[in-house]
């Protein structure tokens, strides 16, 4: 069974934010937000972001 993605796009002011469906606010990378970003850029940590977090859902080894 596929987990549905915790993390989406956004545009912001200065480009995409990627962020947390879960608590709305944006995600971070080594404490830092993830905002302001080339749409390209923000599709990937998305995508990895949610391939990651299927990964270490509880269950999996």
């Amino acid at each position: 069974m596929t987990e549905p993605p915790r993390f989406a796009l956004r545009r912001d002011n200065r480009g995409w934010t990627v962020f947390d469906l879960a608590t709305g606010l944006p995600a971070t990378i080594v404490a830092i937000p993830q905002t302001g970003l080339m749409e390209t850029d923000a599709v990937e940590i998305a995508r990895q972001f949610n391939g990651r977090t299927a990964d270490s859902a509880p269950g999996k080894a």
